[in-house]
């Protein structure tokens, strides 16, 4: 189902929930009115040359995007973008997590600490106190095995952590594989 129409209408926030390179970043202009300004929060690290060239290659696309790179304090960020009434995607969560995952350092961690909890729920609640349109991108691993890998496994695990809190905090949730977006909760 890619009837832009309706995926308009949807409402906000919106969580966007896929595999890597299933269309998702692409997808996320169906949600938006054409040509209107919005301010894109990406969040993988620039400077590998793949992500330099995949920025550039947004902001050809999409002109009249802001684009704002942030690693770290991504509440903050969206707390003051989310003032304003311009529409906010965040692309993607998924590198957010990894970032903070690779920062807490103990890998052998049972459950998430409290502090990443805290970051997880501080961020939904600013979802949906926003007083614009809000989409959020994010991969979905958990369809996959269970990795021998403790820093991996850790990832999914705060991954998936993630993606059930913002999933019960969105308004709408659509699903994104090999470009074709299905919505599970509207």
């Amino acid at each position: 189902m890619n009837d832009s129409q309706t995926l308009k209408n949807l409402n906000s926030p919106v969580l966007l929930l896929g595999p890597s390179h299933s269309g998702k970043s692409a997808a996320t202009t169906y949600f938006l009115d054409s040509g209107a300004p919005t301010h894109l929060f990406a969040t993988a690290q620039i400077g590998k040359s793949i992500t330099e060239e995949r920025l550039a290659e947004l902001q050809k696309l999409r002109p009249h995007w802001k684009i704002t790179q942030v690693l770290r304090d991504l509440s903050a960020e969206i707390s003051q973008a989310t003032v304003a009434k311009t529409p906010v995607v965040i692309d993607s969560i998924n590198q957010w997590v990894a970032a903070e995952i690779v920062l807490l350092g103990d890998i052998t961690l049972v459950d998430l600490p409290r502090s990443f909890k805290v970051m997880v729920a501080e961020l939904c609640y600013l979802i949906q106190a926003a007083s614009c349109r809000v989409i959020i991108v994010s991969s979905e691993v958990g369809a996959c095995p269970a990795s021998p890998n403790p820093t991996e496994r850790l990832f999914r695990h705060a991954i998936g952590y993630t993606n059930q809190k913002l999933a019960s905090a969105a308004q709408s949730v659509v699903t994104c594989n090999a470009g074709i977006l299905q919505v599970i909760k509207s």
